[in-house]
């Protein structure tokens, strides 16, 4: 397991091989993975995770204790810290039933390798390429902890971002995504499209590996057309997120565009009540669009037959 605290990056490993005369804690070990490989209730799976995540993590809490905390106040994070930040490996021992924490002294001699290798494919020319020094974190209250999650909202000279990082070695999805946000820079500033677009990119100058994309920011505080709908919301803003959404999509068809991945979920209801088709990294959600129709228009279509049904179902609501 991986894990950040005080600013600092904790890797906490272990193995069936490191159970020695524990048959009980092997067990319990054994059952906890097997329910965490249980694809068919995912939510038996993340309590799984949880539990074996505290009891791995509970013999080596004094040892994190005594780290010295990271002092996070008094300068700005960076996208550099979080994604090299200071690294501690442990590995967990069980030992006749007793777990024994130790310092794990078999450290990789390579790190691993972050974000995208593109080959020949070139980054258009219009974007941006930012060092992950350049890119500011947007802290909380707690800033201690933010480098514990993927940071989203990122400020770089002097504007507000959207960062997305990319999928490790993915370089089919990463090459699609930023050649559909290539072809809508060509489609110029068009008030019906309801859509982020890409400012630039973000690089690690030693590898030359594209780590994520820095899109526009769209302020929806993390709330989607699909946790809107779980509400009541007024007929009328139902028909604006319907015509918000139609006629986006119906322009990206037009253009030659295909969204991909047609959810909900990949709709955002930003501050102003506005409907933004976001993620066209391709792929398909189960429930949505057939494997068959997966990015194809066909497919988006099916998934915008949905969206539209949800959203029907909201007027219903509304009419009882």
């Amino acid at each position: 397991m991986i894990g950040v605290s005080k600013g600092k990056c904790f890797c906490i490993g272990t193995s069936p091989e490191n159970f020695d005369q524990s048959p009980e804690s092997l067990k319990t070990y054994n059952h906890l993975m097997d329910e965490i490989s249980n694809d068919e209730d995912m939510y038996k799976a993340l309590i799984a995770e949880e539990d074996l995540q505290q009891w791995t993590v509970q013999p080596f809490l004094p040892l994190l204790d005594e780290m010295e905390l990271l002092s996070l106040l008094e300068r700005h994070l960076t996208l550099q810290d979080y994604l090299y930040p200071e690294t501690y490996r442990f590995v967990l021992y069980v030992v006749k039933e007793r777990q024994e924490p130790c310092f794990d002294y078999d450290v990789p001699t390579e790190p691993g390798l972050a974000g995208v290798d593109l080959g020949e494919w070139t980054v258009y020319s219009k974007w941006k390429v930012f060092q992950p020094s350049q890119i500011q974190l947007c802290c909380g209250q707690d800033d201690n902890e933010v480098l514990s999650k993927i940071p989203r909202k990122v400020i770089a000279d002097g504007e507000t971002y959207f960062y997305k990082p990319l999928d490790h070695d993915d370089k089919e999805c990463a090459v699609r995504e930023m050649e559909t946000y290539k072809r809508l820079e060509h489609l110029g500033a068009d008030e019906r499209l309801h859509v982020p677009r890409l400012y630039g990119v973000v690089q690690d100058k030693q590898t030359g590996r594209v780590l994520g994309l820095m899109l526009s920011w769209i302020n929806c505080e993390n709330k989607t057309l699909e946790c809107a709908l779980a509400q009541e919301n007024p007929s009328a803003m139902l028909v604006k997120w319907d015509q918000q959404v139609s006629t986006t999509l119906a322009c990206l068809h037009e253009a030659g565009i295909i969204w991909g991945d047609a959810t909900a979920g990949n709709i955002l209801i930003d501050t102003d009540d506005n409907a933004w088709i976001i993620d066209f990294g391709g792929g398909y959600t189960r429930g949505w669009v057939g494997k068959d129709r997966m990015e194809t228009i066909e497919g988006d279509q099916e998934g915008l037959s949905k969206i539209k049904e949800l959203l029907h179902q909201g007027f219903q609501r509304g009419d009882l």
